[in-house]
């Protein structure tokens, strides 16, 4: 028997009070007779729904050990997840939720939304530790497991590695291996955790027409999906593969070929090895990027036709990384998928560029001309990028898997004419999570994504991220202005002697100053950071803040 417990909210501010919330009766219609919560930090109680004030800054794992008159054995709890307390340097960050072993670890794959909720998966963890798929709503309440029965008998696949996509009420997804000819699957499941169904099966004895070990999710294009996989096909190294929503029919586009390995032990073929991300769609043509291969060594982006099985066509080769240094001049190992605008196809590296640790690259579909916009340093920009890029206007966002402030990681933002890059966020490797390798996913001003390690237990987190909008100041350098909702803001910056904190907006940015219209100062929360209300915020056309200066 299980009982469904509550936590609001999962996170916020010190001192935060959270109310925990417990049915009367477990699953099976029981009495429940005692609860006994842990809140993580040293406090308890046997009341059925307590509240509890963190005053101490951290991530912390209550705990419930409740009994029904089902019997003397312990209820399996669902819905308590981890309470995330901070302050206030980074209002812009959230941590949405902490992953325990029980519900799931390493959350590596993009997010899929529909309404108010994310949907996703996790490596590991689960009931039986083989992964699981999740929901949780965009504010960090609700989560859910819709499914965990990834399991060791290897009948519904295990390790989905590669998230999921939204389609009609219905989540598409891949498992890494298992299965029952070993190789992964193909899943789909409703949004409601029912109906699970395997509509693809990889063969781990690598039968010609087959893939196997897939690690990126599907693509969808008219009733059919479209994917890739790490090995399998033809030749034994990655393939690219299709199968119809209902799982009747499936194929292969195309098999990667057998290398030849030059003196520099590097794999060398046409078309490239190991595809390990997800493709993208465009007018009935999938483009994609592989690790290794190609002319060079460094790996491939690639097009092809959905319907033409012989249509492949390499777009890019990336250069040999040099064996000693790591560096070349484009990139190399790109597990990164494609973003379009335009014509231009955006992407990643997590190798090569003139430092070794990575690059943001794009290449024109059409005239094959390829631009390396950023080469990360390794430093507190990043390095070693993994996942795709997530387009917004001509702004680019991704993140990288390590580097940072603190070498966990980093969340960046950069032009698409590779200008103006900015390290939005640098992970701690603690509440707020490390090792950031999935898509991140946009909704509105937020972005949301997940970080597969790091938090108390490292098992990772989901996480949301408000986009700074658009605040200037005459003469004064200020930080973020970050909306936190009913017309509220908050900025930081230096205030220096003689200046004044009043906040001044107008509808249009280009006027002079002295037409702008005083709101009234604003009111500073701590030090260098301050707040305003603007009621009108949500109303008519945009608005533009400014801090009058000295």
């Amino acid at each position: 028997m299980t009982l469904n417990v509550s936590v609001t909210p999962p996170y916020g501010v010190a001192p935060l009070t959270v109310q925990f919330a417990s049915p009367g009766v477990d699953s099976g219609g029981n009495t429940v007779t005692n609860w006994n919560w842990s809140f993580g930090d040293g406090g308890s109680s046997t009341a059925q729904n307590p509240s509890h004030v963190y005053t101490t800054i951290g991530n912390f794992s209550p705990n419930l050990v409740v009994q029904s008159t089902h019997g003397t054995s312990a209820l399996a709890v669902t819905g308590l997840g981890g309470i995330n307390v901070y302050a206030n340097p980074t209002p812009a960050f959230h941590t949405l939720y902490t992953f325990s072993t029980n519900f799931g670890a390493g959350p590596n794959g993009g997010l899929a939304l529909s309404g108010n909720t994310l949907y996703g998966t996790t490596t590991h963890g689960g009931i039986s530790g083989f992964g699981a798929v999740f929901a949780i709503n965009t504010d960090g309440t609700g989560f859910s497991n819709l499914f965990n029965n990834f399991n060791s008998s290897y009948t519904n696949g295990v390790e989905p590695a590669g998230g999921v996509i939204f389609s009609g009420g219905t989540l598409f997804g891949t498992t890494y291996g298992g299965g029952d000819q070993g190789g992964g699957t193909v899943f789909a499941i409703s949004t409601n955790g029912m109906g699970f169904t395997n509509l693809l099966l990889f063969d781990v004895g690598f039968t010609p027409g087959s893939g196997s070990e897939p690690q990126a999710t599907v693509v969808l294009y008219a009733n059919t999906l479209y994917g890739t996989t790490w090995y399998g096909g033809a030749d034994n190294h990655g393939a690219l593969f299709w199968v119809t929503t209902d799982g009747a029919n499936n194929g292969l586009l195309h098999s990667f070929t057998t290398p030849y390995y030059n003196p520099d032990s590097q794999p060398i073929n046409y078309d490239g090895l190991y595809p390990s991300a997800n493709l993208i769609c465009s007018d009935g043509t999938l483009y994609g990027t592989t690790e290794q291969a190609g002319n060079f060594g460094g790996g491939t982006i690639f097009s092809v036709v959905t319907n033409q099985p012989g249509s492949f066509s390499v777009l890019h080769y990336f250069s040999a990384a040099d064996p000693v240094t790591g560096t070349n001049g484009d990139g190399a190992y790109s597990f990164s998928g494609l973003v379009l605008s335009g014509s231009n196809l955006y992407g990643t590296t997590a190798g090569g560029g003139i430092y070794g640790n990575g690059t943001v690259f794009a290449v024109n579909k059409t005239t094959l001309v390829f631009s390396n916009l950023h080469n990360f340093t390794g430093g507190g920009d990043g390095s070693a990028p993994r996942g795709g890029l997530t387009l917004s206007g001509n702004t680019l966002y991704g993140t990288t898997t390590s580097g940072g402030i603190y070498t966990n990681g980093t969340l960046f933002a950069i032009n698409t004419d590779g200008s103006g890059f900015t390290n939005l966020y640098s992970f701690t490797g603690g509440a707020d999570g490390a090792d950031p390798q999935g898509d991140l996913l946009l909704s509105g001003n937020t972005l949301y994504g997940a970080a597969g390690a790091g938090s108390v237990a490292n098992y990772g987190i989901i996480f949301s991220f408000t986009l700074p909008s658009s605040i200037v100041s005459s003469t004064i350098t200020i930080g973020n202005l970050v909306r936190l909702g009913g017309g509220a803001f908050q900025f930081n910056w230096t205030n220096t002697p003689g200046s004044s904190n009043d906040v001044l907006f107008s509808t249009n940015v280009a006027i002079p100053l002295t037409n702008w219209t005083v709101l009234g100062a604003a009111t500073e929360i701590s030090s260098g950071y301050y707040q305003f209300t603007d009621p009108q915020a949500t109303n008519g056309p945009c608005r533009f803040y400014r801090v009058r200066s000295p």
